[in-house]
């Protein structure tokens, strides 16, 4: 299962639905979504107590697992029957208006989370954040990641290898991405400063996700 389909339609798409004739609107609440979130930690967290804290994952595969953590609205859709036309009342279906976060999880063989992956739709500049557990030496993990960064066509700067840090900065625009790793765990923190309807957001996004997908399933990744 791939994160790319998710990524790519979620700006887009789901925003589409707001012209849907619907009533009732939820909002997600950033600081509570926050609070979820930081309560799974990559390395500790089952995936029972992940799936307490956010719910059923859909899709949900053994190691994978994606939430779609968005604004909805409840929608009324009229029944049609050949008998007494109108008799049976619209029925209310709850219809996902504006995707705010989207958060996915691996697992490894013991259910506990080695990566968690989450993109944020809520203002501008726009920060998503990815977490991996990994295995092998500090120095072959950081020169791999940061191939894997400029095979995606980012440049890599302000590289300190004695304290694991290290940045990809995407050619003519401030968006860019903070790499570090500190004992066995790889932090990525990406920031799109570009309008989220604009091309120069969906070019960056591309990248982006070209360059994750990739770090998820890298043999230093446990």
């Amino acid at each position: 299962m791939k994160l790319r389909h998710y990524r790519l339609i979620a700006p887009w798409v789901l925003m589409s639905l707001l012209g849907c004739a619907t009533q009732e609107p939820t909002f997600v609440s950033q600081p509570d979504v926050e609070h979820k979130l930081s309560r799974i930690v990559v390395g500790q967290t089952h995936k029972n107590e992940v799936e307490a804290v956010l719910g059923v994952a859909k899709p949900k595969e053994q190691t994978f697992w994606v939430y779609n953590i968005a604004d909805t609205a409840t929608e009324y859709q009229n029944i049609r029957s050949p008998i007494m036309e109108g008799a049976i009342p619209p029925l209310p279906t709850t219809v996902i208006t504006n995707t705010r976060v989207l958060a996915t999880f691996h697992f490894d063989s013991a259910g506990i989370v080695k990566a968690m992956e989450t993109a944020r739709y809520f203002s501008v500049p726009y920060i998503n954040e990815y977490r991996y557990r990994t295995k092998g030496a500090p120095d072959k993990i950081l020169e791999s990641v940061a191939k894997l960064g400029e095979s995606a066509g980012f440049k890599v700067t302000a590289l300190q290898k004695n304290a694991g840090t290290f940045t990809l900065e995407d050619a003519g625009s401030k968006a860019r991405m903070a790499v570090s790793l500190a004992d066995e765990f790889l932090q990525i923190t990406s920031t799109n400063p570009h309008d989220r309807m604009s091309n120069e957001y969906r070019a960056y996004t591309k990248r982006e996700v070209a360059f994750t997908e990739r770090l998820a399933y890298a043999e230093w990744a446990q």
